[in-house]
């Protein structure tokens, strides 16, 4: 699934797991939603007769968010600004409070729009999302997972070509391929992953590298910031592991280079198990609620 659906996914099963009662609200409900009812919490596409149940919300997306306020108005509304496309991502001036996902969307919030946020960045859960099974010494195998590229894209060509040369094997997940529930499972049979985003946490924290490949959001087909490391996470981060931080302009060549520099003994969980732990960021979010309530 994408990095919206997982993020709320995450997101409410935290909350509820801290004790709180949770409602997911969404105009679509389907797999997402299914796999929150089962875990115990309230999803609807509707709020309409909700308006005094909840004392606070945390909403993503305009759309969503200008629902909640037409139907709950007296609830403080927290709002997740995660991108920079505008759009979807355009913030809400109503919200009380406001969450930028990275550097770049908060500088966006301040210059475009005169809006201060605090940064909590994208995290995932540790508990879900960790190592069962060691990665070999040399890449046997790759993922390349995307919800936004398919199998005749220059992106997946040049990396598919790369494997090749590399004599790794290639699998792939995502919109263009196969949607994928238990991708903590797929990241432990591979050796390394190429993606974006959250991808890049989901895949760290079972311990295998991540490479930024991809073009959501930049002006270049093949567009990447490289595999990230202790050396440049801090920097990478900064523009949510979007490639847009270095905006490195691949080919083929580079690709094999970047995977030729493969290291088995780092631990990646390392990089992202305090800033990036879903534990961490819903208690940042609790914080705020705290204020406004």
């Amino acid at each position: 699934m994408a990095g919206s659906e997982t993020a709320v996914y995450s997101m409410a099963l935290q909350l509820k797991n801290k004790g709180h009662q949770v409602t997911a609200v969404s105009f679509n409900l389907g797999t997402v939603s299914d796999k929150l009812k089962k875990a115990g919490v309230e999803c609807v596409d509707t709020l309409y007769g909700r308006r005094k149940d909840f004392d606070i919300a945390i909403c993503n997306h305009i759309d969503p968010t200008n629902y909640v306020k037409a139907n709950c108005p007296d609830i403080p509304i927290i709002s997740t600004i995660h991108g920079i496309i505008g759009g979807p991502e355009t913030p809400p001036l109503y919200a009380d409070a406001f969450v930028a996902v990275s550097e770049e969307v908060r500088d966006l919030l301040k210059k475009k729009y005169g809006v201060e946020s605090q940064i909590i960045r994208n995290s995932v859960d540790m508990k879900r999302f960790k190592e069962e099974k060691p990665r070999e010494k040399k890449i046997k195998t790759l993922l390349f997972s995307s919800s936004y590229v398919e199998q005749d894209s220059d992106i997946f060509k040049a990396l598919h070509t790369a494997c090749r040369i590399m004599n790794i094997e290639m699998h792939a997940a995502g919109r263009g391929f196969n949607w994928i529930w238990e991708m903590e499972e797929v990241y432990n049979a591979m050796d390394i992953v190429v993606t974006l985003g959250r991808g890049c946490l989901e895949a760290m924290s079972c311990n295998r590298p991540a490479l930024v490949l991809g073009h959501w959001g930049t002006n270049q087909e093949i567009s990447s910031d490289g595999m990230i490391t202790s050396e440049n996470i801090e920097e990478i981060r900064k523009n949510n592991f979007s490639s847009r931080r270095y905006r490195m302009d691949w080919g083929v060549r580079e690709i094999v280079d970047e995977l030729s520099k493969y290291d088995c003994t780092t631990n990646y969980r390392e990089l992202v198990k305090h800033d990036h732990n879903i534990k961490n960021s819903v208690d940042a979010y609790l914080k705020i609620a705290e204020k406004l309530i």
